[in-house]
């Protein structure tokens, strides 16, 4: 029978609550860095297939692919921008804390360079 684990605010505790096992080490720092920038690539992938498709959806237009070029309309144009840049964080956000918490689960350590948060 599974056990139910209760959520804390600390993500190590959770991670130790859960079964995982701090490790001596705290990690590598450069794998670390591999699933950073691995993350932030695939963010970047995530963010404008959803940004094309949400543009289609709420236009029924393809996405404007240059909209600095002077034929494309101002108002077009700035919210392409509006739509991409809030898209591309949001989405950046989610995936970078889905792989810091992959990364406690793993090690039961914060990963390399990321301090706990103090109240």
């Amino acid at each position: 029978m599974d056990t139910l684990v209760e959520r804390s605010d600390n993500p190590i505790e959770t991670a130790q609550a859960a079964g995982a096992q701090p490790t001596r080490k705290r990690g590598s720092k450069r794998l670390w860095k591999l699933y950073s920038k691995g993350s932030t690539i695939l963010a970047g992938v995530v963010a404008l297939r959803l940004t094309e498709s949400t543009w289609r959806l709420a236009t029924h237009r393809k996405a404007p692919n240059d909209p600095e070029h002077p034929d494309v309309n101002a108002r077009e144009a700035i919210t392409w921008a509006l739509l991409s840049g809030v898209t591309a964080e949001m989405t950046k956000i989610v995936i970078s804390r889905k792989t810091a918490q992959y990364w406690v689960r793993s090690t039961g350590n914060l990963p390399p360079g990321m301090d706990p948060i103090e109240d």
